[in-house]
């Protein structure tokens, strides 16, 4: 799933479908995340061998996904990894949230997939330790660093999932648009700045030539913005995040008693 350009709908139609049948015939986590983990399994040699004819390139013949678009898929896969987290017992940690394990069908519908990497976390620890598995870019920086995995681990790599429907720019580029820098590290002076002045321009995707719904913009960008703080801690719950995407909370629910704008908000 990439803001630059609409899905397959033959290809992710079927996907998104095959997991929502996992999720319903799951009995108990153990045999949900089976369940779960075989369809992907399955999803991957489909695709390897629809992947014969080479794809078109990222963005050319294909229309710029609109802001509407946008704020259904934020909005659905939030919902689903809420779910896991608030919903599952034990919770389940997916470890992989990244772009491309968001699903999505022709009316845009969202699904989060590919449980290959996913961990149980008993509510008796605090934390998970485990060899440090997913995708550069999203990882945050706690479990990147020493391995200890929580749900707000799935909270950071789903912020930066957020700053991508933002701003059509990909995690790492390698054409070194960053200077060296991630897209959440570039974003976060941007993020400050667009909350004060409640202006997006500067972070806004330019292809949407400001063609989106400035309180949806404004509660996205404050989502964004609390996911990827980098203490662990001071993330918001994804049941949190998905109250604040449908605009029934308010963003400053996310400040934790913290004044927006102050560089703690969103990098520590």
């Amino acid at each position: 799933m990439t803001p630059g350009f609409s899905p397959s709908p033959s290809s992710s139609s079927r996907l998104a479908t095959g997991v929502v049948v996992g999720v319903a015939i799951g009995g108990g986590v153990v045999v949900l995340v089976l369940v779960l983990t075989l369809i992907c399994f399955l999803c991957k040699k489909r695709r390897r061998r629809d992947d014969k004819t080479p794809p078109a390139p990222i963005g050319k013949g294909r229309p710029t996904m609109e802001w509407s678009s946008r704020m259904k898929i934020a909005v659905g896969s939030a919902k689903g990894l809420s779910y896991l987290h608030e919903n599952c017992n034990p919770k389940i940690i997916h470890r992989d949230i990244k772009a491309a394990n968001i699903l999505i069908d022709i009316k845009f519908e969202a699904k989060v997939a590919d449980f290959g990497l996913a961990k149980i976390a008993l509510d008796t620890n605090t934390h998970v330790s485990t060899h440090v598995m997913g995708t550069f870019g999203y990882l945050a920086p706690e479990y990147a660093a020493s391995g200890k995995l929580t749900e707000k681990s799935d909270v950071y790599s789903f912020g930066v999932v957020l700053l991508e429907l933002i701003t059509g720019r990909r995690p790492v580029d390698a054409n070194n648009v960053y200077a060296d820098d991630s897209l959440v590290d570039w974003a976060r002076p941007l993020l400050v700045q667009a909350l004060e002045e409640s202006n997006f321009e500067g972070l806004a995707d330019i292809k949407l030539n400001n063609e989106y719904d400035k309180e949806e913009m404004a509660r996205m960008v404050a989502c964004a913005a609390a996911c990827v703080r980098h203490t662990a801690r001071r993330r918001p719950r994804m049941d949190q995040v998905v109250r604040v995407l449908e605009g029934n909370i308010s963003p400053s629910d996310l400040n934790q008693g913290i004044t927006p704008g102050h560089s703690n908000v969103y990098s520590s």
